[in-house]
């Protein structure tokens, strides 16, 4: 599996904390339980290969991704809400707030992930879930974030 499909299931995990009630106790449990649950929500998106379970391997890295970005989502949210020009993080929709969070995190806890891959992922997520006017949207606040966390490493 790719980084990217492995990505976009840490995604989907995450969006799923906003809205989907579960009896899982631990994030573990929850994270098993969304692979339980895997195929059963929808049909795939026409014209796209259907997204396929992960292997042990990219379950390691999904699980860092979402339990990581839940650790550090209050800093997270600090940093893009400074970059949001106009707007309060409370007015984003709930994909673009995860794909941004996502992103971020990436972005400030991951080094062996290059900035531009986090960027350029957080678009193709925005592509497929959001609507026409959030890949330019998530890519302004990336690039902002991009260039202040450039900054402080100089």
């Amino acid at each position: 599996m790719s980084r990217k499909t492995a990505r976009e299931h840490s995604f989907r995990i995450l969006f799923s904390f906003q809205f989907k009630q579960t009896s899982a106790p631990t994030l573990e449990e929850r994270i098993g339980q969304y692979y339980a649950d895997f195929g059963t929500e929808s049909d795939p998106v026409e014209g796209e290969a259907p997204l396929t379970l992960p292997d042990e391997k990219d379950k390691a890295f999904i699980l860092r991704e979402v339990r990581d970005t839940r650790q550090h989502v209050a800093k997270i949210n600090k940093r893009i809400e400074a970059a949001l020009k106009d707007w309060k993080l409370n007015r984003l929709s709930s994909t673009d707030l995860t794909i941004l969070q996502l992103a971020v995190y990436e972005m400030m806890y991951e080094p062996d992930i290059p900035v531009p891959v986090s960027v350029n992922e957080a678009i193709e997520l925005a592509k497929k879930y959001s609507t026409d006017q959030s890949p330019a949207f998530i890519n302004g606040v990336l690039g902002t974030i991009s260039r202040e966390l450039e900054g402080e490493n100089l």
